[in-house]
């Protein structure tokens, strides 16, 4: 990716007084600047002996680095003899730099407990080709499984990497929602009473904050039937955590509740994913909290 490497291997050697001498010059030619060739320098030859026939065979592994953008050719001058080979190519000999922006195709929201897959891409990555992958993972390919929560807010980054140098970068921050739901399950909850001006916080887990609110006057016990009441009697405000996104404090503050009225009500707090109900006993100012068993 950063390098121009180039292998040589001469099948026969018979002289055996040149052999520590023997070697590779490495030469290259800019085809669309001066012509004139220079050389990365000289590579010993790596010798094995054929003891039978007689001879040695070698073998030059050479490596040099990426030039400017351009067009090359490459030459070997092997040595004793000085005999001049014009190397043949894998791949182009164009070198330029990547040309196209990153992309990626990961969604914008993930459900939590979803497995999340997706790719960055760039349409030219440059010649010889660049790098792309993600930080931390070396691969173009972002898999994540089983996602949680707690993973809301991470950045991932995607870079194209070319001659040793990153050209590109793209972030893409993971987010994580969920349908509300109790941050704590409590089998012996039981539902606050507040008065007339009182409040009470409920601790919720969600993403995006529940915005909608459904409300209901239950009456003397959880059995009863669900009446839909006007927001004139309470209000639900939700926020989240400025440290943790997720965690969502949601206060019920009683506004104007009749003798007629007092009793339990259920508020319905959601978002697009689902929503979960919040239970309390509401009652007039100066009245003492009845008996909803």
């Amino acid at each position: 990716m950063g390098e121009v490497t180039g292998w040589c291997n001469v099948p026969k050697l018979r002289s055996t007084k040149f052999l520590s001498n023997s070697g590779c010059y490495f030469y290259r030619t800019s085809q669309t600047g001066d012509n004139k060739p220079t050389t990365s320098g000289f590579y010993n030859m790596n010798l094995k002996p054929n003891a039978q026939a007689g001879y040695y065979t070698g073998t030059c592994n050479m490596t040099s680095d990426l030039p400017s953008e351009g067009r090359y050719s490459y030459t070997v001058i092997i040595m004793p003899g000085e005999v001049n080979v014009s190397a043949m190519f894998t791949g182009s000999n164009e070198i330029r730099r990547p040309a196209a922006n990153i992309t990626h195709n990961c969604p914008q929201f993930i459900k939590e407990g979803n497995d999340l897959n997706c790719q960055c891409t760039a349409s030219d990555l440059g010649s010889p080709p660049g790098l792309l992958k993600w930080n931390s993972i070396a691969s173009s390919q972002l898999s994540l499984t089983d996602l949680r929560r707690e993973q809301h807010g991470v950045n991932y980054v995607c870079s194209l990497t070319w001659n040793k140098t990153v050209q590109q970068s793209l972030a893409y921050t993971l987010t994580v929602i969920c349908k509300p739901r109790n941050a704590s399950a409590d089998a012996s909850f039981v539902p606050p009473t507040l008065r007339e001006g009182q409040n009470t916080s409920f601790h919720l887990i969600a993403y995006p904050t529940p915005v909608n609110v459904t409300k209901y006057f239950i009456g003397s016990n959880m059995n009863s039937y669900e009446t839909p009441v006007s927001d004139d009697v309470f209000r639900v405000d939700c926020s989240s955590s400025s440290q943790w996104i997720y965690k969502i404090t949601c206060t019920v503050t009683v506004i104007k509740v009749t003798s007629h009225a007092a009793g339990l009500y259920k508020a319905v707090v959601s978002n697009e994913l689902g929503g979960v109900p919040l239970f309390f006993e509401a009652l007039p100012q100066n009245t003492t909290g009845r008996d909803l068993t």
